[in-house]
C-alpha cells in the first residue's frame, strides 16, 4: 500500500475544505498542533526528502514552521495560524486568548464598530 505523508495529506485536505463555497470568503483559524513533536522529528528526518521545494536548514524549527505556514497560507487568504503544543497549558491559554481577540476585532471591524 502506498503511504501518504501526513503533512502532505493535511495540506491537501485543508485546501479542499477552505476552497469549498461555504468557506471561500470566510476567515479561518488554523491550529498547527504538536510543534513539540515536529521539533523532535527534525534531526531524525530530512524534510527536503518529503518537500523537495524546502531549501532552508532542515533542523531549524523557525524556518520549518515558516515554510509550513506558507504552504497553508498559499491556500487561503484570510488565515490566522497558530503553532501549538496542546500539553503546554501556557501556550494554549495564549493561543486561545489571541484567537478570542482576533475574532472579536474582526467582528467589530465587520460591523464598523471599531
Amino acid at each position: 500500500a502506498h503511504q501518504v505523508n501526513r503533512m502532505h495529506e493535511a495540506i491537501s485536505l485543508f485546501g479542499v475544505i477552505v476552497n469549498e463555497d461555504w468557506f471561500r470568503n470566510t476567515s479561518v483559524i488554523l491550529f498547527l498542533n504538536k510543534v513539540d513533536l515536529l521539533q523532535k522529528k527534525l534531526p531524525e528526518s530530512n524534510l527536503s526528502k518529503y518537500f523537495p521545494d524546502y531549501k532552508d536548514d532542515p533542523s531549524d524549527l523557525a524556518s520549518v514552521k515558516e515554510y509550513f505556514l506558507g504552504r497553508f497560507q498559499d491556500l487561503k487568504d484570510f488565515l490566522f495560524a497558530h503553532f501549538t503544543c496542546a500539553t503546554d497549558s501556557n501556550n494554549i491559554k495564549f493561543v486561545f486568548d489571541s484567537v478570542e481577540t482576533t475574532v472579536l476585532t474582526n467582528h467589530l471591524q465587520e460591523y464598523h464598530i471599531a
